[in-house]
């Protein structure tokens, strides 16, 4: 005779039990799928179901939200529903502060947005509050977030710059009150001022960065010498090549309008094309190089017939007399080569002086005297070829060595 066990009541209440949360689970796990799946639905009537299954999810909230914007709807109480489930979620403020300044609630708009910026560090608030403040045209509100955006060094703060300037025309309010003392934040905002053709601000963020250049401010040192010298700005473009040079973020040569200039310093080749360097032609039927002291060409025979093969910007004194002198060497090239070295104002055309036709199979000595006009700080020299009439193009190499300019008393 088998005498039952007084655990097994116990025992069965505890299966009873197990199975009746394990079918608590199952539908609860199917519930919030069928919520997720409302959720989805462009449709109102089924997001609100989604919400009675679900009530407690912020995000289904939003969704709600978005479907009440569409349908021009005031989304505030969804939003403020999200707002009271998840209260970090700085998105959810700003949200609540945009619809509250457009509907002319302002005290609640500047309420929702600081708290986006207290509940969270990105840019996004920091950068919501400038525009509002900008809207506002409370100035000193504008300028304390822009700094507070900008230090968290955005990916693309073009925006904000933008923004600066429409606060104020003003180059130096602008950057002592919105720009934060950052190198990085500095050179963005160099190649935002250099991108919108500002060369005197840009000159003034720049000439920040010089006294201690960086090799992270090597690519926008070459940039601005480049814009500074298409604007004329000579000045400006000799300063940021001479921290280049002189800083030893390249290999190249320091440039000065005030004396002797050796013209074949060594330069690596991120300098070629850029500031003072070197610029080398690309044109079929010619390669260039350049190496220490010497610069050469070689002409195949199917080069154009007229073409520029090298050329490079060099600072000089207006109404001051130049005396270029350098040494060269050909090989192949009649003497009707229509191969010469030229001194050009600027970017004229004309010449201030040229060489005779380059040919000469022996080193040989050469120069060009030339007199700066008034108003000229930065000439072209130029090795060009252009065919002369009954010659046909030539085809040999030509070197250059030993280029010096000095200055005629």
């Amino acid at each position: 005779m088998i005498v039952p066990s007084p655990q097994n009541p116990i025992r069965r209440f505890v299966c009873i039990m197990a199975a009746i949360l394990s079918c608590c689970g199952a539908y609860s796990v199917i519930a919030r799928a069928y919520a997720e799946s409302l959720a989805r639905s462009s449709a109102a009537v089924d997001l609100d179901r989604a919400l009675k299954l679900a009530p407690g999810n912020a995000a289904y909230w939003l969704r709600r939200a978005d479907l009440l914007d569409r349908d021009l709807t005031s989304p505030v109480h969804a939003l403020e529903r999200a707002a009271a489930l998840n209260p970090f979620d700085a998105d959810i403020w700003i949200r609540l502060g945009l619809d509250a300044e457009a509907r002319g609630n302002f005290p609640k708009a500047e309420s929702c947005f600081l708290q986006s910026a207290r509940v969270s560090r990105r840019y996004q608030s920091r950068w919501t509050l400038a525009n509002y403040y900008f809207r506002r045209g409370a100035a000193a509100e504008f300028w304390a977030w822009t700094r507070q955006a900008l230090e968290l060094e955005p990916a693309d703060p073009a925006a904000l710059f933008q923004l600066c300037w429409k606060m104020s025309a003003s180059s130096s309010e602008i950057f002592e009150r919105g720009i934060p003392a950052n190198r990085k934040v500095w050179r963005n905002y160099s190649r935002f001022l250099l991108a919108q053709n500002r060369i005197d601000a840009a000159g003034y963020v720049i000439g920040r960065l010089l006294s201690d250049a960086q090799p992270d401010d090597r690519d926008l040192l070459l940039e601005a010498s480049d814009r500074f010298l298409a604007s004329h700005a000579i000045e400006l473009a000799s300063a940021a090549w001479n921290a280049l040079c002189d800083r030893k973020l390249m290999t190249c040569g320091s440039i000065h309008p005030s004396g002797g200039m050796s013209l074949n310093d060594a330069q690596d080749s991120r300098a070629l094309g850029h500031g003072f360097a070197w610029h080398i032609g690309k044109s079929p039927g010619l390669t260039a190089s350049i190496r220490p002291g010497v610069a050469s060409v070689e002409l195949s025979g199917s080069e154009p017939e007229n073409v520029e093969i090298l050329w490079r910007w060099i600072p000089v004194k207006p109404r001051q007399r130049w005396l270029l002198r350098f040494d060269y060497q050909t090989s192949g090239i009649s003497p009707r080569s229509g191969l010469s070295w030229q001194v050009l104002a600027g970017g004229n055309s004309t010449p201030l002086g040229s060489s005779p036709s380059l040919s000469n199979p022996a080193w040989r000595e050469e120069a060009i005297r030339f007199e700066a006009p008034a108003g000229v700080e930065v000439v072209r020299l130029l090795l060009s070829y252009s065919r002369l009439p009954g010659e046909v193009r030539i085809e040999g190499s030509m070197s250059t060595r030993a280029m010096r300019l000095e200055i005629v008393p």
